[in-house]
Order: structure tokens, then C-alpha cells, then sequence
């Protein structure tokens, strides 16, 4: 933080009278003028008095003491006889702190005051200000994060800003920006820093946590693209980013580019089980960020860009560059040096062997409203028997009420609104009432979408809709963001040409046999061993050449 004086707290022996309304001043001698206290810049900016609850003192930003007319903050002396910590009761964020202001001049004169100022206190990383934190809170980091790359807005409003203030869990300030994302540089480490230690099992604080975190520290880092994708029109390639360190970092955030129309993006997804990986397309600029759900990130590939080749596209080398590293590390031990490498995706007339017979756009990518509500998008594995989309509420939209509708695709089914005060559910719509005497939280509400066995693997959109929406704008542009359910493709075990579950001599003989018949094109996408696009005798003849290095 930005602090320009802190103060320890301290017993006070003297008495002192507290009015919410008035300052109360004292004097050393009747002739004295007195000290006065001025709390006008805190009026003005209440956020200058944010405080996280494991503090264990106040600051005076804001605060300003004259005498005779001078300012004197600086040689006062301040004391308070309590804590951000002893003052948090764990239900409240608004409260009065009492302080004494001591003050002698150059003549030796005392003159004193006694004050309260409003402060608001939270839990470190609460971003909807619930006073708990869950993995709601991570989720509205990534969404200001998403809401930053396509609109610089943020939704992280609740109890007047604080929200955005304890959502930067890691406390970094910037002195370079007064946009509410610069002063309290949130970044992808502070839902690094939530999220691991949610899932990390540690007795102690999320402050011990983030304190430990920052013990690594990756001297020099490098995220790079993969250079050998190829594909001809029609296919879908995959690319991925790369990322190393001297040791293991926490986060990533990077953004990317690639020119001309050679490439349509379909989805960017994370490489890894124990790594969340978030993105954002907006003008042309693919933002992507990630971090570990627990431990550390060991070099690698971090995430996978899938993308379509239009069938009229040009031959020849698309190059895919890295335009800006924002964020590789851990915390404020992010590295000073990260390098970077571009890549290429390659359109010739040689396939990659996979074909999309649909496409989908990777995120929704309008960039121009006012306020917004959102499903949250999630990709499940092919077997996955439900999935958790939190509801969001995009752009700081603060209301009280609101209709919601969610149109859901007959292959999947949601069965309640659980945050809804009545909801109603038929033929794939529900509809919902929110309602609330203070204004709704961002994170309004969690759906569970189940999925019936056997489900196709694909991409699902739920539709949302909002209406009658209590103390909007009128004029104000609401937009409705749907969600997608991605379900995975069973992985394919490239040899396995019988689709028994293992690589043996028999697919070997099984891809012979079938083209001895000319069925070779009947042969299953699991039969191209040597990943060339084609199912043909090299199949065969590496399958049988692998299985003999094994003898």
C-alpha cells in the first residue's frame, strides 16, 4: 500500500469523548487556538481507509491536523487503542475509530484532539464482501480480469470499492494509475494466492500463505509457442504455449496476437488438471492467464489454442506472437525477465487429420456495454456427470431485483436456482426472482448443470436473458452473456486401432488386415500411430518397431 504514515497502536491513559458528528479539541493553555482535526480527504476518497482484517494498525492517509491555521500531520503524533484486527467482528465492514492527536509547537506548547474516523474492515481476498472466502472470490478475480481485457470495467463494487480492495489479496498498490485495477494492481497472483491456499489444507492465515508463496521467486522465465502446427483448410490445429522458470512460479498472464484471416480461434484450454487457465479475445488480442489450483507450476505446456483453418485460406506460415507478459511468478517475486518466442501455424495442402464440423466461438466478444450478466463458461471430461457455472453480474450492475431466464440445451438439464426467492422450471427454460433488501452480489448464484450419461462430446450453450431490473438506467446497454458446457473428447490413445485400451501386436495386425480389404478409411482416428494425418502400413510397421525396443 501507498501509506504515508502508519501508527502503532497504543494504550491510551487519558480519557477520550468520541462523538460520531463532532471533533472534540483540548488545549494545554487558554490562550492556545487549539488542534484541529481534518477529515475532509477522507470524506472525499473513503477508500483511504480500506483496511484487511489481519492488520494490526491504522494509517492516517487522509487524516490532516492544523494549528494556528498550519498543517502540522507530520510532527503529530497520533494513538489509537485498537486494530483493524481487534476491531473486526467478523460480520460487519463499517466502523467509527477512535484516535488522539498530540501535538507541542516551538514554544513548547501542547494542544491535542480526539477524533473517530469511518473506516471499512474485510476479510483478505473476500471479493464479494460475504465475510468468507470461497472459490466465488476466485471467480470474480478472473471475471475483472476478463471484464479488463474487453472493457476496463470492473464488477467488484460491493460495500463501496472495498470489495476490489480485499479481492487484491497480495495488498500491491500502484502509484502510476488511479483506475481502481491500478491502484490495487490486481493481477492473476491474487487468485493464485486464494485459490491454493483454498485447496492447499494450511491451518494458518491466507497472509501466512501469500507469505510463504512468495518464498520462490523465478530469477528469469520463458513462455513460447509451439512452431510445427500445419494443417490444410477445413482442419483444426493445436498450438500450445509454453513456460519455464529457473524454479517452479505461481501465475501467467500474457497476451497473443496473430495477423491476417488464415485463423479462426475455437477454444483455449489448460494443459494441466492442476492448472486453471482463464482467456479473453477482444480487438484482435487473445489475453490468457492462469495459475496453479496448488503448489507450484513446473516448466511446460500451460495451455492449448485450438484453432480452425478456413477453407479458403492462403497457403503458407501464420505467425502467432507473444505482444505483452503482464504477470510470471509468484506474488511481488514476480521475474524482472521473461522472455518470449512466437510461433507459426503452418496451411498447406498436408492435413493434420482432424476435421470440425462446427464452430464455436472461444468466448462471447462483445466489448460494448454498460453492464452485464453472465454464465460462467467450463469444460468437463467426457465422463463428467454434472458441472457447477456460477452466475455473474458483469460491469459493478447494482440492483436490488431482477427477472433471470436460462434457456438450456435438451441434452443437458438444470433443476433449480438456489439464490432465486421463486424460480419455475419446464421444457429447458427456467425462470428465477432475485430479490434483496441491499444490493445483489456480483456472484449472484451457482447452477448445477447435469449431464446424462452418454452425452455427446461438443460444446453447450446456455442462454440467459435479464428483465424488469430494479434503479437501472434506462439508457443503460444490459448485456446477456450465455455460458457454454464444453465436454471433452474421450482421449485418444493413438495405436490403439482395435479400441481395446491397449497397444499391442494386434492393432498392428488388425490396420495390416484392414488394409489388405482397401477398408483402410474405416480404420478409427486411434489407428494413425505416427499422428501424420494418414492411416497407413507406417502405422503398422511403428507400432510393431516400438513394441520391439521393449523386448
Amino acid at each position: 500500500m501507498n501509506i504515508i504514515k502508519r501508527i502503532t497502536a497504543a494504550a491510551v491513559s487519558t480519557a477520550v469523548a468520541v462523538s460520531a458528528a463532532d471533533i472534540v479539541t483540548y488545549k494545554a493553555q487558554a490562550e492556545n487556538p487549539g488542534l484541529v482535526i481534518d477529515l475532509s480527504a477522507i470524506e472525499a476518497q473513503p477508500d483511504k481507509q480500506f483496511y484487511f482484517s489481519d492488520e494490526n494498525e491504522f494509517f492516517i492517509d487522509g487524516i490532516k491536523a492544523m494549528y494556528n491555521g498550519k498543517n502540522v500531520t507530520s510532527d503529530v503524533n497520533f494513538t489509537f487503542n485498537t486494530t483493524p484486527e481487534s476491531t473486526f467482528n467478523g460480520r460487519d465492514h463499517d466502523y467509527k475509530v477512535p484516535f488522539i492527536a498530540e501535538y507541542t509547537d516551538e514554544n513548547g506548547v501542547s494542544a491535542g484532539a480526539s477524533a473517530s474516523m469511518d473506516v471499512k474492515i474485510g476479510i483478505r481476498g473476500d471479493a464479494n464482501c460475504d465475510n468468507k472466502v470461497d472459490k466465488n472470490d476466485v471467480l470474480l478475480i478472473e471475471n475483472d480480469l476478463y471484464m479488463d481485457h474487453i472493457s476496463g470495467k470492473s464488477a467488484l463494487s460491493a460495500n463501496g470499492g472495498l470489495g476490489i480492495f480485499l479481492a487484491n489479496a497480495d495488498g500491491r498498490q500502484k502509484k502510476t494509475s488511479k483506475g481502481a485495477f491500478g491502484v490495487n494492481d490486481l493481477n492473476v497472483a491474487d487468485a493464485f494466492f486464494i485459490s491454493s491456499y483454498l485447496n492447499s489444507g494450511e491451518k494458518g492465515t491466507l497472509y501466512d500463505h501469500i507469505l510463504l508463496k512468495n518464498a520462490s521467486r523465478p530469477s528469469q522465465g520463458t513462455i513460447a509457442f509451439t512452431k510445427d502446427a500445419m494443417g490444410t483448410g477445413g482442419d483444426l490445429v493445436t498450438v500450445y504455449a509454453y513456460a519455464a522458470g529457473t524454479v517452479g512460479f505461481g501465475a501467467f498472464d500474457f497476451t497473443c496476437s496473430w495477423e491476417g484471416d488464415s485463423l479462426d480461434l475455437i477454444s483455449v484450454s489448460s494443459c494441466s488438471k492442476d492448472v486453471t487457465v482463464f482467456s479473453a479475445l477482444a480487438d484482435g488480442k487473445l489475453r490468457i492467464w492462469g495459475f496453479a489450483d496448488k503448489g507450484f507450476i513446473e516448466s511446460g505446456n500451460i495451455a492449448e489454442l485450438t484453432f480452425e483453418i478456413p477453407e479458403n485460406a492462403e497457403h503458407g506460415r501464420n505467425l502467432l506472437s507473444i505482444d505483452r507478459i503482464d504477470y510470471f511468478g509468484s506474488g511481488d517475486n514476480r521475474s524482472d525477465v521473461v522472455l518470449s518466442e512466437d510461433g507459426y501455424v503452418t496451411v498447406s495442402d498436408i492435413s493434420s487429420g482432424i476435421r470440425s464440423n462446427i464452430l464455436y466461438p472461444v468466448l462471447d466478444q462483445r466489448t460494448d456495454y454498460d453492464y452485464g450478466v453472465k454464465v460462467w463458461d467450463a469444460v468437463v471430461d467426457h465422463d463428467a456427470k454434472s458441472v457447477e457455472l456460477p452466475l455473474i453480474l458483469l460491469g459493478g450492475l447494482q440492483t436490488k431485483s431482477f427477472d433471470l431466464t436460462l434457456d438450456v440445451p435438451e441434452e443437458l438439464s438444470v433443476s433449480t436456482l438456489p439464490g432465486a426467492v421463486t424460480f419455475s422450471a419446464k421444457d429447458g427454460q427456467i425462470k428465477g426472482v432475485y430479490e434483496s433488501s441491499t444490493p445483489i452480489l456480483p456472484d449472484f448464484d451457482t447452477i448445477t448443470v447435469n449431464i446424462p450419461q452418454g452425452t455427446k462430446p461438443g460444446r453447450y450453450y446456455i442462454a440467459v436473458s435479464v428483465s424488469d431490473i430494479e434503479g437501472i438506467d434506462e439508457n443503460a446497454d444490459i448485456a446477456q452473456l450465455g455460458g457454454y458446457v464444453t465436454i471433452k473428447e474421450k482421449p485418444v490413445l493413438f495405436g490403439d486401432a482395435n479400441l481395446d485400451g491397449n497397444v499391442n501386436i494386434r492393432d498392428a495386425a488388425y490396420i495390416a488386415s484392414m488394409l489388405s480389404k482397401g477398408s483402410g478409411a474405416k480404420l478409427p482416428k486411434a489407428a494413425d500411430y505416427n499422428k501424420d494425418g494418414i492411416n497407413n502400413i507406417r502405422d503398422a510397421a511403428g507400432i510393431a518397431k516400438m513394441l520391439a525396443k521393449k523386448k
